[in-house]
């Protein structure tokens, strides 16, 4: 074997892991990969949240014993299930989107995620409206990656509890809850379950 091909021989194992060392730095380097990122809020984007007020006046009615799935909301014709609501595109004026890429991307990167929305066209029940909920039991509710302009109300009648099994709420915007007990089935078990009333 010639001279040269050799020495190059002997070179290339040494050049290539000097080369292999150099990327896993230069690739630390931009990832800056930690365990824990610690985020300020000022990080974030802040959006206005208005101040809760009188709203539109409508009021939309929720019964889960006399409504029905084909209710129109009023007061003679209750809707049945709050979350079939949400579930059909009837509840929230937009909807919020995060990838899990995204949300990966915005860790490694130490950032915050960014959000997009798109509007619900089929949404009844918009800001400043009320859903009035008779007593009863309403099962799980997730208004999760739910956006209003103004604040939708959501509460018992008057005198009235309204029972959920489980709340999920995250990243929505502009909703108020009033006079309902979320309480899971393990509290019936004595586990000593938090009961939250709201």
């Amino acid at each position: 074997m010639p001279a040269p091909a050799r020495s190059f021989r002997r070179l290339a194992g040494p050049v290539l892991l000097l080369a292999l060392i150099a990327i896993a730095l230069a690739g630390a380097a931009a990832f800056r990969i930690v365990t824990r990122p610690v985020f300020q809020l000022s990080d974030y984007p802040q959006v206005a949240c208005g101040v809760p007020g009188e709203g539109s006046g409508r009021v939309f009615h929720v019964d889960p014993v006399r409504g029905s799935a084909d209710g129109d909301g009023s007061r003679e014709r209750p809707w049945r299930d709050l979350q079939g609501l949400v579930d059909r595109g009837l509840v929230g004026e937009r909807r919020r989107h995060l990838s899990s890429g995204e949300r990966l991307l915005a860790a490694v990167l130490h950032r915050p995620e960014r959000v997009t929305s798109s509007p619900r066209e089929a949404a009844v029940v918009r800001g400043g409206d009320v859903i009035r909920l008779a007593e009863g039991d309403y099962g799980a509710l997730d208004l999760s990656y739910l956006a209003n302009s103004r604040f939708v109300t959501i509460e018992a009648a008057p005198g009235a509890i309204a029972r959920f099994a489980s709340l999920r709420a995250s990243g929505a915007s502009h909703f108020i809850l009033r006079r309902i007990e979320i309480a899971g089935d393990a509290l019936a078990e004595g586990s000593g379950h938090l009961r939250l009333r709201l």
